[in-house]
């Protein structure tokens, strides 16, 4: 549903866009400076809502919760999900980020999410990094009153990672218990088809039971199996590691999809400070306005004309994504004014950063720093 008005919205926005392309078409035939601004302008305009809407992104479309465990177990989706963290400690990530996954000690750690995440879903995806050396263990378990194991992810001594779906259980055999980082990810279509994949190869692809998942209040968790509604857990089922980078979506994700969050994980913005070096300005984040009013996020880079206080945009740097932080640029398409709070400059210091957009051009003006 969402999807289908970003669509109308689209739509709209591009019969806004022909008329302006007519009136800068009018504008050609006596302004050739004031031709250019305005047409590309408008052009960028179009390249934006094509990257957004049209093209699938596996990092956004249909994400439930997103949690990169960025010093915390905040849901940076946008959609709220937080997670409650019980005995689970920070740790580092597989880039070697402190403070960046959670290590669960394999005593009585879980970290619960809400239950509304998978509740009522029919279609889903859960994709996570794992890190492991104990022989068996669970990464999620969720249940309702009739049901403890409505839904499973688990592994045991044999290698074999296991998807239980309403009681029905299905092994796949794969190597993955050594102490390193592997990317696991599970889907269900609509179909109740199930394919599982480690390091983006497909273990298995299975029929499964049908039916939308039925996950009760308290009912969802990472780190220990439910052998009733919130609890009777046993000791050997409890994971012993480190987890990161945790995504549900509400869609079953393609293989193409898959590989994507597989290969481009080291490529996924977890710092929002903004870096000059060279004429060339990174944003890691900016929030910015879209066709309805609401804000997304986006990065992009910037080019400093030398001996200026010029940057232009370089639109084909343009990316969007969900994380953000206290380091999150801000945009208004209402006055141009570009906000950075967070500016490192190598050798120096970290600044505060204010620019002004020159009316119907990629072209912002540095005002202030400090």
């Amino acid at each position: 549903a969402n999807r289908r008005q970003e669509l109308v919205s689209l739509a709209a926005s591009l019969q806004l866009d022909a008329e302006n392309v007519q009136k800068a078409a009018l504008i050609c035939f006596s302004d050739l400076e004031a031709c250019v601004s305005n047409t590309n302008q408008v052009l960028a305009n179009i390249v934006v809502y094509d990257r957004k809407i049209v093209e699938v992104n596996p990092f956004t479309d249909g994400l439930v919760v997103y949690y990169p465990f960025n010093t915390n177990a905040l849901d940076e989706s946008g959609n709220d999900n937080h997670g409650t963290v019980n005995g689970a400690t920070l740790t580092e990530d597989r880039f070697g980020k402190k403070n960046s996954a959670y290590n669960f000690d394999g005593d009585n750690d879980q970290i619960n999410i809400p239950y509304s995440t998978m509740n009522g879903l029919s279609e889903v995806s859960i994709s996570i990094w794992i890190k492991t050396n104990k022989n068996r263990g669970t990464i999620l378990s969720g249940a309702n009153n009739s049901n403890y194991n409505e839904y499973i992810l688990d592994y045991s001594s044999a290698q074999n990672l296991k998807v239980v779906i309403k009681d029905t259980p299905v092994k796949g055999n794969t190597q993955f218990i050594d102490g390193q980082w592997h990317h696991i990810a599970v889907t269900r279509s609509y179909s109740s088809n199930v394919n599982l994949y480690v390091d983006s190869q497909k273990i298995f692809n299975k029929d499964m039971p049908t039916g939308n998942f039925s996950i009760s209040q308290g009912g969802l968790l990472f780190g220990r199996e439910q052998d009733c509604l919130g609890g009777c857990f046993e000791h050997r089922q409890n994971f012993e590691g480190s987890m990161d980078d945790i995504r549900i979506y509400n869609r079953a994700l393609s293989d193409s999809e898959i590989q994507q969050l597989y290969n481009n994980a080291s490529n996924q913005t977890k710092n929002c400070k903004a870096k000059l070096l060279d004429q060339k300005l990174e944003i890691p984040c900016v929030s910015v306005p879209n066709v309805v009013g609401a804000a997304e996020i986006y990065s992009v880079e910037m080019t400093n004309t030398p001996f200026s206080k010029r940057f232009d945009v370089d639109i084909n740097t343009l990316k969007k994504h969900t994380f953000k932080d206290s380091c999150l640029a801000d945009y208004s398409l209402q006055t141009g004014s570009l906000n950075l709070p967070c500016v490192n400059v190598p050798n120096d210091r970290d600044y505060v950063m204010k620019m002004q957009q020159r009316a119907g051009t990629l072209v912002f003006d540095l005002i202030d720093t400090k």
